[in-house]
C-alpha cells in the first residue's frame, strides 16, 4: 500500500502543478485532485475490507485518470497556445 502511494501521489501532484502552470482551467485541476483523493481513500477502504485482491483496480484507475487528465490538459494548453 505504501509503495503504490509513493508512486501515484507525487506524480499526480507534479502533473497537477504542471497543468496549473500551463494554464488549465481551475475546475479541471480541482476535479483531477478530487479524483486522486477519492481514489486514494477508496484504495484504503478496499484493502481494509477486501484485502489485496483485484478489487484494488478501480481505485487505481481513479488515480491514473487524474494523472492522464493532467497530462492531456498540459498537452492541450501547449497545442492551442
Amino acid at each position: 500500500m505504501h509503495a503504490n502511494f509513493t508512486k501515484a501521489v507525487p506524480v499526480s501532484l507534479i502533473a497537477m502543478a504542471g497543468a496549473k502552470v500551463a494554464g488549465a482551467a481551475p475546475p479541471l485541476v480541482v476535479t483531477g485532485g478530487l479524483s486522486l483523493l477519492r481514489g486514494r481513500l477508496l484504495h484504503y477502504w478496499v484493502i481494509r475490507r477486501h484485502g489485496w485482491g483485484n478489487a484494488r483496480a478501480v481505485p487505481m484507475v481513479l488515480a491514473f485518470l487524474a494523472i492522464g487528465g493532467f497530462a492531456l490538459a498540459i498537452l492541450w494548453q501547449f497545442l492551442i497556445a
